[in-house]
């Protein structure tokens, strides 16, 4: 079977399950077919707020962690490249006699980007820290239970309190690190805990230049509380407000945005009834960044200090601005479930978009892409996989992408536990995929929440 009809037989397959599924999955989520129980978990351990239960377990115990199966084993198909569809790539031939592929593949080591790489692994509450080999040079290993050892204020899943979603090194090696839908927390070189905040907050969080860190949070609004604050009868069932929060180096709340409310009061509160997403989550924000000093000049229509916020149930990216906390330019149409929406130096805005990426099939979400938007124009002015570039790349949930300085992109394409740093003319020049397998014939992979390149130089502490 070649690898184009394998292509076709996977998309129609698709398309019949996804014109079968609800169109307003409980889980907020793009609707996918569950392949196993893992899969189905991972899918409510990304639902969040819509579903604060815990996951119930699946007739045996359930697996920690969240694993998926691999593309290659799901399809039936030889993983060493020759019949798997996974040649766009350029695979074949980079996976380990038996069919086994995992860890660093080096494409093009005079293009890689210089630098450790941060990984969120999800196949336990482990940070870990690489070099282009994927030797693991540091981990942080974080108990949850030390970290949060008093009952938590509120339900949460089962899952939040298995994997780190989101990680950040400082020079003496302490770490700011995210258990999703939980909180936040400061831990020590050796994953011990300085200082931790049940507060909720969840994917994503940005340090600013004075030390302050901006993450998000959620709280439920009841339908008395929409018409009291809002006169609003748009939400009959009340709805769930995504907050940005803003939160001291010493881990103390200074400040808290309502992204409803910048909404509610801007020249685009007409847009909130446009969302047709189950009000439970009304917009599920998901990345935040702020316009620093260095990069604010490439954006004369923003200033610094204004926040960029993806809203993926939403399908929109907004920018709000700091001082009236009003939202003040929107973009959407062009992606479409979209995460980590970050400003660049060249005045374009990168996103991952989940489920927009197939051209040819634009009603079926089965293909992501990362996308470089022209704001001022709002035209996509670079993408990867290249346009009609026909790769399997696709992840319906999670997702991260980075700028590095030269030029190059860091892409986790996280449902697949893989890695793929691209140069500016779309070739792929670095890959990894997480060793982390489980299953019984090793055909799940570990999720990989985010990944970052940082400069070596920039963590003494591994030198002590």
């Amino acid at each position: 079977m070649t690898n184009h009809s394998i292509e076709g037989s996977r998309r129609v397959l698709l398309a019949t399950l996804l014109a079968a599924a609800s169109c307003s999955d409980p889980s907020g989520e793009t609707p996918t077919p569950p392949q196993t129980n893992a899969e189905a978990e991972t899918i409510a351990a990304e639902a969040g707020p819509s579903d604060e239960k815990e996951v119930e377990k699946p007739a045996k115990e359930r697996r920690r962690g969240r694993w998926v199966p691999l593309r290659a084993a799901a399809g039936g198909e030889a993983q060493d490249g020759s019949e798997s569809n996974l040649g766009g790539l350029g695979y074949a031939g980079a996976y380990e006699e038996g069919g086994e592929f995992s860890g660093a593949i080096i494409r093009n080591a005079d293009r890689i980007a210089p630098g450790l790489t941060l990984v969120c692994s999800g196949h336990d509450t482990s940070v870990l820290l690489m070099d282009v080999k994927g030797e693991i040079v540091h981990h942080w290993h974080i108990d949850f239970d030390e970290v949060f050892p008093d009952p938590l204020p509120f339900k949460a899943q089962a899952f939040h309190s298995e994997f780190i979603r989101r990680a950040w090194p400082f020079p003496n090696g302490n770490l700011l690190a995210i258990f999703e839908y939980t909180g936040i927390t400061l831990v020590d070189a050796k994953g011990k805990p300085i200082w931790s905040q049940a507060n909720r907050s969840h994917h994503d969080f940005k340090i600013l230049e004075d030390g302050t860190i901006v993450t998000m949070d959620m709280e439920e609004w009841s339908q008395q509380h929409m018409r009291e604050k809002y006169g609003a009868f748009h939400f009959h069932d009340g709805l769930i407000d995504s907050h940005l929060i803003f939160i001291s180096p010493e881990g103390e709340t200074l400040r808290k945005l309502s992204i409803f409310s910048a909404f509610y009061g801007s020249r685009y509160a007409v847009f909130l009834k446009t969302i047709r997403a189950p009000p439970a989550d009304l917009f599920h924000a998901n990345s935040v960044d702020v316009l620093d000093a260095a990069t604010a000049s490439a954006f004369p229509q923003f200033e610094k200090g204004d926040i960029l916020v993806s809203l993926r149930n939403s399908n929109a990216v907004v920018v709000i601005d700091n001082k009236t906390e009003k939202v003040k330019w929107l973009v959407h149409g062009l992606f479409s479930s979209q995460h980590q929406a970050s400003f660049l130096p060249n005045g374009r805005i990168l996103l991952f978009d989940n489920a927009g990426g197939n051209e040819s099939m634009p009603l079926v979400s089965d293909q992501s892409r990362v996308l470089e938007i022209d704001p001022k124009a709002q035209e996509v002015a670079w993408q990867f996989p290249r346009q009609n570039e026909d790769l399997d790349f696709f992840s319906a949930m999670l997702g991260y992408v980075e700028r590095l300085p030269g030029g190059n992109t860091l892409i986790t394409e996280s449902m697949q536990g893989h890695l793929i740093e691209v140069a500016p003319d779309g070739e792929v020049v670095w890959e990894y995929y997480s060793p982390y397998r489980a299953g019984d014939n090793d055909e799940l992979i570990t999720t990989l929440m985010g990944a970052r390149r940082i400069p070596r130089a920039t963590l003494p502490f591994l030198d002590e």
